[in-house]
């Protein structure tokens, strides 16, 4: 169960972050979409982090 939460949880992260790094190697505003991105991923990242806390605890 917990598996399949994290695949469910993880699978978006990793293929929107594939899909945002094509997307700015692509964009000529290189630098302010990949910053965005980043600040993204981060909190998603940290949303995570939050789920598997309340999970294991």
């Amino acid at each position: 169960m917990i598996a399949v939460l994290s695949y469910v949880l993880l699978f978006p992260y990793i293929s929107w972050d594939r899909d945002t790094q094509s997307a700015n190697s692509a964009s000529f505003l290189f630098f302010f979409s990949s910053s965005f991105s980043i600040r993204w991923n981060l909190l998603y990242l940290l949303y995570v982090v939050g789920i598997y806390i309340y999970v294991y605890m």
